[in-house]
């Protein structure tokens, strides 16, 4: 199965991490995910995407945290997003 920019911003919404400013999911932009008066965000983007300003492309890298909710995030390591596993 492959894994969508969309499928992961649907994951995450489910948990309450919404684009910051309500807006859609999009794979060709910075996705800023969580709460701007938190001060907290998680960044959502394409891989292979060129950072702004950079010649480094976007990479997915296995990682995990514990939300302040309780949710647990996973990306494993074939690059799925897992919420709560």
């Amino acid at each position: 199965m492959t894994i969508t920019l969309s499928y992961c911003g649907e994951r995450l919404e489910r948990i309450d991490i919404k684009e910051r400013d309500h807006e859609p999911i999009i794979g060709s932009v910075l996705n800023f995910m969580g709460s701007r008066k938190d001060g907290n965000s998680l960044l959502l983007i394409e891989p292979g995407r060129r950072w702004i300003f950079s010649d480094k492309k976007a990479e997915v890298y296995p990682l995990d945290f514990l939300l302040g909710t309780g949710d647990w995030v996973v990306v494993n390591d074939q690059h799925e997003l897992e919420v709560n596993p």
